[in-house]
């Protein structure tokens, strides 16, 4: 089993500046604290005591969520498989989980860096690591937005008088499309190389189309997969939901995502994305009800990733190798 110890990570060169962190990390939790306190003052208590929630609406969601994790490596084995590079299935899903389960650690070092260098130890060359899992990560951030953008379209919701948020989703997805032209992204690695290298990355490390594009639909999917388990938990505490509704719950849940993703002084966006889940789900449900949904997508969130782990963890033990020589 590939193990990641203090050492190996310090070794990836990454500064990781953890005071900066700190600073933001408490600011951030002391809104978040004082904007809690003042969400349950405004809380009916008898009526969330009322509230009952459908286990077996809850079982499905969990089951559709897990089915979405174990979908998701299979986005990075695209990009890989495009690049002439194979990977054995218990491997992939090996560094996958723990590199996934690294977004627990504040900053973006473990997540990223740990896959890079997992990889690496497992035989893939070091440019093409650091390349796929830097496009695998912007398919992610770019389908995420996708998702909002297609929900939100497709449901014609508007938030309340400002729709600003939804202009903003449109604007920054129209820019994703167009960061992920493979002229234009290879540019930015390129340029990104030289910064970091002080020389020309070799040109036969150039992407093409046909990988961004597989890897765009797959994590299209994914996202698709992880909104319907956010709307399906929202159903089980409020069995009123219209399609209408699960599809702006499904949007909620990625524009939340987005920005969790981003908050990078956070584990795994805790606090942020649950945070703008309260303000956007407010908008349709009672307090009371938005409460309890959020709390039970991040119970979810941790419970599916830790099953996700050690999972993965047991199929590479296992020895059930199902890779593409």
């Amino acid at each position: 089993m590939i193990c990641i110890s203090c050492y190996d990570i310090s070794t990836m060169k990454i500064v990781n500046n953890k005071n900066l962190h700190v600073i933001l990390a408490i600011a951030f939790f002391s809104v978040a604290g004082i904007f809690i306190v003042r969400y349950f003052l405004n809380i009916d208590l008898v009526v969330l005591e009322s509230i009952e929630i459908n286990w077996g609406t809850q079982a499905c969601a969990f089951v559709v969520r897990m089915g979405g994790l174990f979908f998701a490596p299979l986005i990075w084995m695209a990009i890989l498989i495009n690049n002439n590079t194979s990977i054995s299935y218990s491997n992939l899903y090996c560094i996958y989980a723990q590199s996934w389960v690294g977004r627990y650690i504040p900053g973006k070092v473990v997540y990223i860096g740990s896959r890079i260098y997992l990889a690496i130890n497992a035989g893939i060359d070091k440019i093409t690591a650091s390349i796929s899992v830097f496009l695998d990560g912007i398919l992610q951030f770019a389908a995420t937005l996708y998702v909002a953008a297609l929900f939100f379209l497709v449901g014609g919701y508007q938030l309340g008088d400002d729709e600003r948020l939804i202009y903003w989703v449109y604007a920054i997805s129209a820019v994703m499309i167009v960061c992920l032209v493979p002229k234009i992204f290879n540019k930015f690695v390129s340029l990104g190389y030289r910064v970091l290298r002080r020389s020309q990355i070799p040109s036969e490390y150039a992407l093409k189309a046909k990988p961004i594009i597989q890897g765009s639909v797959l994590a299209l999917v994914f996202k698709v997969i992880t909104g319907i388990s956010v709307s399906l938990i929202a159903l089980s505490v409020y069995s009123e939901l219209s399609v209408w509704d699960f599809l702006y719950v499904a949007a909620v849940n990625s524009v939340a995502s987005c920005i969790g993703m981003l908050a990078f002084f956070t584990p795994a966006g805790l606090g942020v994305r649950e945070g703008f889940s309260i303000i956007l789900l407010s908008l349709i449900f009672p307090r009371e009800f938005v409460l309890v949904i959020v709390a039970l997508i991040a119970v979810h969130i941790v419970i599916g990733d830790v099953v996700f782990f050690l999972m993965s963890l047991l199929y590479r033990r296992m020895g059930k190798d199902g890779s593409r020589e």
